[in-house]
């Protein structure tokens, strides 16, 4: 009998369930392995772009930094020459105001010689320019009288002294001095310090004297001034740093580090022995990318603060032949490998986890075909009609499904599972409520300036903050072009404004008109994994306004400082010299002389005094520790005890003071504060009146307040400088007609003052003529 062939039979159920899991498991797979291929394809091919992205950018901003140091320096250098000659003049300028002073302060009580000694003795201690600058005095006939670094000269006729080219320079100066009565001579000297075999051209200005038939000068060496500049811009490339570990480094030709940032390296080392681990010469490969046109990009190992071996570094090198400088700006290009690998581990991370829920999916997948396949039967059906119509109920209402509804054992199983899901779905749906509840609150009421949009720029969001500030509500369209008309026309707004569309998260300055005022913001845009477009601002008009205001108090307290060291100067100086001529008197000196100079030395006392006066009210003021105490008094009484008080000056200069205020005439206002007021101004008006001039108060009652008038018969001010007289930074000091000093802050507290008093304050002035202060008190009537 033939052998009858075995058939393996199988149930439907089984035949189900065996290609049911089989085609899943194939699905399952197949997906897995197509997703995660792609994955990994989109990751490499951004990545790549992410680097070439990263390291222009890197490329482009070492760049400008370099190219911004070098056209620092060059702007610096412009104006090298110009800038020391400036020096050197304003420098004499001092020297002639103080003999100046000296001389007709003395000149009526001291011979000649005396005042001369008065003058050497003042102007031989005197150091500038690091110390190396000093004054010299020659007379009109070649004598040497003053040169404090070769005191042995003193007294020598030094016509015949050439420079090193053999020009005579004592005649040179002579010359300038007798046609022009001042100006620049340039000789040319070796140096101790210094190559022998070159000159140095060093630059002196002079300036004739001619009471005493001397010239005065100083001067200074063109390269010393240029070492002291390169010192400066060392200090400040070495401050520089841009990015996260950027920073500008300079090398000479030669090899020496001139300004590094390096923890093996210092200034100075040599590095030209330096060679990378690939052979290549460190200072070498900058010669090389430094003398071409545009200068150049090298890539090279260099050690990193905080790392144990060198990591890549690119670097902008350009030569700067002036200097036999190489100037460059360099960044490590690790961190992008590094932000990279984290991608990368994180897009593993990922993967494993799809992984995971993969086969979660595909057991529970399994689960779901096997119970299929062994339960196709109305009761079956039936069971899961009813399911289905209870599950649905309990979305919608967060009840918990009935198992004892159900006769099959499997849907009972799972019912409590199923409960727990719906129990967490509604827990959660109410969590996320409250969080988008407490989202939208802090970021509507944020002080920052939000907006979202959707890929196609669609609004989705723009907060309060916002809407307020522009005054608008975004259509359903929005373009960044829709800003452009509140921008300020300049190119770095305009710049920044166009890298708005990079999307980078980086905040950039804009300058915009907003409700008819100028602004300042800092914006960032970013775009999320949803390629959602989000915007972000910031208003920071009061920071720039106060790093402005802060710019402007430091020049006031620098020029406050420069007035008051050189007006205590004169004093000072004519305490000292008299009261040395008193300390070395042998008793030849008369009576009357002696009372002179004890009366010259009070005067000088008397100015210090004043000046301290103002000082202390001016300092009082400014700290807000003056109150206001307002009474009634009379005006008319109040300038008499003033005129009282400036009487002895006026007679010494050989001026009338007069007071025009009607009897009777009563001010609501502080007495003191009106006092020191009046003071001032007829103190100024004595400095900047000539001899047989006058000085009148008066005063004319406007309605509610009186307005007081102090006039002189003064030199007056020019027209544009009226506008600065209570300025101080921008005040311009003037001597008096007997060379009286000033600090204008005398001004600046009668302006204070009268305002502090609810009153205002104008001038009137024509140059030779005389001038007008009139400030303004309320009347008490």
């Amino acid at each position: 009998m033939a052998k009858q062939r075995h058939k393996i039979q199988r149930t439907l159920a089984d035949t189900f369930l065996l290609f049911s899991t089989g085609i899943t498991l194939f699905a399952v797979l197949l997906t897995g392995i197509i997703y995660i291929s792609l994955e990994f394809a989109d990751f490499n091919k951004e990545a790549d772009k992410f680097r070439i992205r990263n390291i222009e950018d890197q490329r482009e901003r070492i760049k400008f930094e370099t190219e911004k140091v070098i056209e620092y320096i060059d702007f610096t250098r412009m104006f090298l020459e110009d800038n020391m000659r400036n020096e050197l003049k304003s420098y004499i300028d001092q020297a002639y105001g103080l003999m100046h002073n000296i001389y007709y302060k003395n000149r009526d009580h001291l011979s000649d010689e005396e005042i001369k000694a008065l003058i050497k003795n003042a102007l031989r201690p005197i150091r500038f320019n690091n110390g190396r600058g000093y004054y010299f005095i020659v007379s009109l006939n070649g004598v040497e009288e003053l040169y404090p670094v070769a005191p042995q000269y003193e007294g020598e006729n030094l016509l015949q002294l050439q420079d090193e080219k053999g020009n005579f320079v004592i005649r040179d100066e002579l010359d300038v001095v007798n046609n022009y009565g001042e100006g620049f001579v340039t000789d040319y000297w070796t140096k101790p310090d210094a190559d022998p075999d070159s000159l140095y051209p060093k630059t002196s200005f002079v300036k004739v004297f001619e009471p005493l038939n001397w010239y005065v000068g100083c001067g200074e060496y063109l390269d010393n001034v240029e070492k002291d500049m390169q010192k400066d811009v060392m200090q400040r490339i070495a401050n520089i740093r841009f990015g996260k570990d950027g920073y500008i480094f300079v090398n000479s030709f030669d090899g020496h580090a001139v300004v590094i940032d390096s923890p093996d390296y210092k200034a100075g080392d040599y590095l030209g022995d330096i060679v990378h681990e690939d052979g290549v010469n460190h200072i070498q490969q900058q010669l090389e990318k430094a003398f071409l046109p545009e200068g150049g990009y090298i890539e090279y190992l260099w050690p990193k603060p905080g790392h144990e071996n060198p990591l890549s570094k690119l670097s902008y090198v350009n030569a700067y032949d002036p200097w036999n400088w190489i100037i460059g700006a360099g960044v490590y290009v690790d961190d992008v490998d590094i932000v990279l690998q984290k991608q990368r581990d994180h897009l593993y991370g990922q993967v494993r986890l799809k992984v995971f829920f993969s086969i979660v999916f595909m057991v529970v997948l399994f689960g779901i075909v096997f119970f299929i396949a062994n339960n196709i039967s109305k009761k079956l059906k039936s069971n899961f009609d009813i399911f289905i119509s209870r599950f649905r109920n309990a979305v919608r209402s967060g009840e918990p499904i009935n198992s004892d509804e159900f006769s099959l054992k499997d849907i009972a199983l799972i019912n409590k599972s199923i409960n727990d899901v719906i129990a967490d779905k509604f827990r959660a749906e109410t969590l996320l409520r409250e969080n988008e509840a407490r989202f939208r609150t802090i970021v509507e009421n944020i002080p920052v300036m939000i907006a979202v949009l959707d890929k196609n720029m669609v609004k989705k969001f723009w907060n309060k903050l916002g809407r307020e500030t522009f005054e608008l509500d975004l259509v359903e369209r929005f373009d960044l072009s829709m800003i452009s008309p509140l921008l300020n026309d300049d190119e770095d707004t305009k710049a920044n404004f166009r890298k708005f569309s990079r999307f980078d998260g980086v905040f950039r300055e804009i300058k915009m008109k907003l409700k008819g005022k100028s602004v300042i913001h800092n914006w960032a845009t970013f775009k999320t994994e949803e390629n959602e477009i989000i915007l972000v601002g910031y208003d920071m008009t009061t920071i720039r306004e106060n790093q402005q205001m802060l710019k402007e108090l430091n020049e006031t307290k620098d020029k406050f400082f420069r007035i008051i060291s050189h007006d205590l100067q004169a004093p000072f100086n004519a305490i000292i010299g008299f009261s040395d001529v008193l300390q070395n008197d042998d008793g030849s000196l008369e009576m009357s002389r002696r009372m002179d100079i004890i009366r010259m030395i009070n005067n000088s006392a008397q100015s210090m005094h004043r000046l301290l006066i103002n000082l202390l009210n001016w300092a009082r003021s400014q700290s807000g520790q003056i109150e206001v105490q307002k009474t009634s008094f009379d005006l008319c009484d109040l300038v008499s005890e003033v005129n009282t008080f400036c009487d002895i000056q006026c007679t010494e200069k050989g001026l009338s003071l007069n007071n025009l205020v009607p009897a009777k005439t009563f001010v609501y206002a502080d007495k003191s504060m009106t006092e020191t007021v009046i003071r001032n101004f007829i103190s100024n008006s004595i400095k900047y009146t000539e001899t047989g001039g006058f000085i009148e108060v008066g005063c004319a009652v406007e309605d509610d307040f009186v307005r007081i008038r102090i006039t002189d018969s003064g030199v007056g001010i020019p027209e544009d400088q009226i506008g600065n007289l209570f300025i101080l930074s921008k005040a311009k000091q003037r001597a008096g007609t007997n060379n009286e000093a000033g600090t204008g802050l005398g001004l600046l507290i009668c302006h204070d003052f009268v305002h502090r008093m609810g009153g205002d304050i104008t001038v009137e002035s024509v140059v030779g003529q005389g001038t007008s202060f009139y400030f303004t008190l309320p009347h008490a009537h």
